[in-house]
C-alpha cells in the first residue's frame, strides 16, 4: 500500500480525490496550493508537509479527522487568518507533536480552544502577532516555543516570558537577529525578541469569546462529574440499605443460635 508520497516542487494548485489513500506521509511543500480542505479525507496521515505554498486562510478543523497526525508544517505560506473551527467547540488533535507556523502574516491567533495534549513544538516566529488570547496554558506538553520576530505588546510578552520561565520552556532558539535598529521600534529584549508598549492589545470582547468556550467545556465537565457523583451516592445508599438488611438478618440468626432450649421437665 502507498504510505509515503512526495509531490513537492510541482506547481500544484489544487488537491482532490485523496479518499481511501492509506498515506502516512504526504509531502506537498513548494507548490501553489491555496486550499487544502480536501486533505481531511487522509485519516491515517501522520506527517503532513504543507510549507512554502500560497495559503492565505486556513481552518484547523480540516485536520481533526487525522487522529494519527503528529507533524504539521505550514511555515512560509501567506497565512493571515487561522480559524479554529466551530465557535466554542474544542479543536482536538490528540497526537499532534509539532506545529510550524513561522514566516506567515498572522496578526491574531486564538489558541484558547486548542486541545493538543501532546504538542511539544510550536513555532510562531516571524509573524505579525501582537498578543495571544491565552498564555498557552491549554498546551500542557509544550517544550519548545518560537516567539521571536513578532511585534508583541510588552505587557503580554512579559507575562508570557514569566510563564515560559516557570514552565522551563525552550523559547526563541532562532539564530537570526534583527538586522537594523529600525526593525524593532519598541523595546528589544535580545537579538530576536521585540515588544512595543503601543502595540495592539487583547480586545476584551475577543478575550471573553475565547474564554466562553473554555468555560462552556468546564461547565460540561462539572455537570458530568456531578452526574457521576449522584450515581455513586445512589449506589452507596442502596448498598447501605442492603448492608443494613444483611446486618439485621445476621443479628437474628445470631440471636436464634444463642438461645437455649426451654427446659420442659
Amino acid at each position: 500500500a502507498l504510505e509515503v508520497l512526495f509531490a513537492s516542487y510541482n506547481a500544484i494548485e489544487r488537491v482532490s480525490a485523496v479518499e481511501g489513500l492509506p498515506l502516512r506521509q504526504l509531502h506537498l511543500y513548494h507548490n501553489q496550493l491555496t486550499d487544502v480542505s480536501a486533505l481531511r479525507a487522509l485519516t491515517d496521515i501522520e506527517q503532513l508537509y504543507l510549507h512554502d505554498n500560497l495559503l492565505e486562510s486556513l481552518r484547523l478543523d480540516t485536520f481533526v479527522p487525522m487522529l494519527e497526525l503528529k507533524t504539521l508544517t505550514l511555515q512560509r505560506n501567506r497565512l493571515r487568518t487561522i480559524v479554529t473551527g466551530n465557535a466554542n467547540k474544542p479543536l482536538v488533535l490528540p497526537r499532534l507533536e509539532q506545529l510550524f507556523l513561522q514566516y506567515n502574516q498572522l496578526p491574531h491567533l486564538d489558541t484558547g480552544l486548542w486541545r493538543m495534549e501532546r504538542l511539544r513544538v510550536l513555532d510562531l516566529s516571524h509573524n505579525q502577532l501582537g498578543y495571544l488570547l491565552t498564555f498557552l496554558e491549554e498546551l500542557p506538553a509544550l517544550r519548545t516555543l518560537g516567539l521571536h520576530h513578532n511585534p508583541w505588546h510588552c505587557g503580554w510578552l512579559f507575562g508570557m516570558l514569566e510563564r515560559v520561565a516557570a514552565r522551563e520552556l525552550d523559547a526563541d532558539d532562532g539564530s537570526i537577529g534583527f538586522d537594523e535598529e529600525a526593525s524593532c521600534p519598541g523595546i528589544r529584549l535580545d537579538d530576536r525578541l521585540c515588544c512595543n508598549e503601543n502595540a495592539s492589545t487583547p480586545d476584551p470582547v475577543l478575550l471573553l469569546v475565547s474564554r466562553t468556550g473554555i468555560v462552556d467545556e468546564l461547565q460540561q465537565q462539572i455537570r458530568g462529574a456531578k452526574r457521576r457523583i449522584e450515581t455513586l451516592e445512589e449506589a452507596q445508599r442502596k448498598q447501605t440499605h442492603q448492608f443494613g438488611e444483611l446486618a439485621g438478618r445476621l443479628a437474628t440468626i445470631e440471636q436464634l443460635c444463642t438461645q437455649r432450649p426451654t427446659d420442659t421437665n
